[in-house]
């Protein structure tokens, strides 16, 4: 069967099979030839590697429970960082970044998506807002306090 970008593979009767032993490897190259030797490159690997050393196995990543919860923690990680309110917790407009990532979150946890609330300004709409010397949020145009407006109506 010849190996294509794509594949998964594992290493075997070379040197470097022992060293990576037990190893999946994706083909992230189409077969090149080098001199008389076939050769693809290999995600996570430096240079490339001669086909006649690899075995093509059956493995869908998304299938791998590692795979998933790796995926997951990535979506968290990132959520976190783009804070409640939107990006670092500065601008309440970009909390559709948060909602999104927490949306992608809650289907691969299997969950209820808990969305971020949106501050508005009742006044003149804006997204903008500081807090005053009274510890109040204000809209930085109208000056307007705000007030929060849930952008979701229901969990999904």
């Amino acid at each position: 069967m010849p190996i294509k970008t794509g594949d998964y593979v594992v290493m075997h009767t070379v040197a470097e099979s022992e060293k990576h032993k037990g190893l999946l490897w994706k083909v992230i190259s189409e077969p090149y030839m080098v001199g008389k030797r076939e050769m693809v490159f290999l995600e996570g690997y430096r240079g490339s590697f001669a086909t006649q050393y690899l075995q093509v196995v059956e493995y869908d990543p998304m299938n791998d429970l590692n795979e998933i919860h790796r995926r997951i923690d990535k979506l968290n990680e990132v959520k976190q960082i783009q804070g409640r309110k939107g990006n670092y917790d500065y601008d309440s407009g970009n909390c559709g970044i948060y909602n999104g990532l927490e949306l992608a979150a809650s289907i691969l946890e299997r969950r209820d998506a808990n969305f971020a609330n949106r501050i508005v300004c009742k006044q003149c709409n804006s997204i903008n807002y500081f807090m005053d010397d009274e510890q109040q949020e204000k809209c930085k145009w109208c000056k307007w306090p705000f007030e929060e407006e849930n952008i979701h109506d229901k969990k999904i």
